[in-house]
């Protein structure tokens, strides 16, 4: 896929998003192996990063990146799952509001800033890693 990307540093409106691009172009601490990387980003950090990695490389990256006491929150997804992938950033980037996940792995994380909520769907290996609140 094509990467397409629109920058409004000046606005205070409007974030910026990116999609299918490299690592080295995320605003996001990402496991070194992700793919196929789209994100949206709006001021005072909130976002939305979505990217693709085996089960193995999401797992350490949350061990990493986040902590063991994070790694020890992670609960399995074994009912199909509504998942808002884009909570407040409509619009943006392409595809539905709503993903269902029926199998995988969750973290919700409201414990310290910045609060976050990371979903894994091990059928599509597909990350949704949202910012809530920095």
């Amino acid at each position: 896929s094509m990467t397409t990307c629109a920058y409004r540093e000046f606005s205070v409106v409007l974030p910026r998003y990116c999609t299918n691009v490299e690592i080295s172009e995320a605003p996001f601490d990402l496991p070194p192996d992700a793919k196929n990387i789209s994100f949206v980003k709006g001021f005072s950090g909130r976002g939305t990063c979505e990217f693709t990695i085996d089960e193995a490389g999401f797992l350490e990256w949350i061990e990493t990146e986040f902590g063991s006491s994070a790694a020890a929150a992670i609960e399995p997804i074994t009912a199909a799952t509504n998942i808002d992938r884009f909570r407040g950033f409509r619009g943006y980037l392409p595809g539905p509001e709503f993903v269902t996940v029926s199998s995988g792995l969750r973290l919700d994380w409201p414990v310290e800033y910045p609060y976050f909520s990371i979903v894994y769907d091990s059928t599509t290996e597909r990350v949704c890693y949202r910012i809530i609140c920095h």
